[in-house]
């Protein structure tokens, strides 16, 4: 069975994961995603930027509520590494193209100096 400290150890040693969600150990905080008990049944929700919150699902256990939300959490725990790894090829595709440039620079730079138009000797 998942309870929320077993969602917190896995969700800790996950290394640069950032996202803010709650266990429902503390209030409800802006832009999170978390699970709360109100009357009796666990909600998973997700809070907004300027207040409030949508309920996404509501569930009779909380092994069930953990789970939606270590669901939840892992899908973006995959779309931060797909961006970050979308990150590095775009930089590495950034210096790549500075480095042609810097050698197409250093060429042309290399062919006017041989030949210089306005050497009268």
């Amino acid at each position: 069975m998942l309870d929320r400290e077993k969602v917190r150890k896995e969700v800790e040693s996950w290394e640069s994961f950032f996202y803010n969600y709650n266990l429902g150990d503390r209030p409800m905080r802006h832009n999170e995603l978390g699970i709360r008990l109100v009357d009796g049944k666990w909600q998973l929700y997700q809070s907004f930027e300027r207040g409030g919150y949508n309920v996404i699902d509501t569930f009779d256990k909380e092994s069930d509520a953990c789970e939606a939300l270590l669901y939840y959490l892992r899908s973006e725990k995959r779309r931060q590494e797909r961006y970050r790894k979308f990150r590095e090829q775009e930089l590495l595709k950034h210096k790549e193209r500075l480095k042609r440039e810097e050698e197409l620079r250093k060429q042309n730079t290399d062919e006017f100096r041989t030949v210089d138009p306005f050497d009268w000797r």
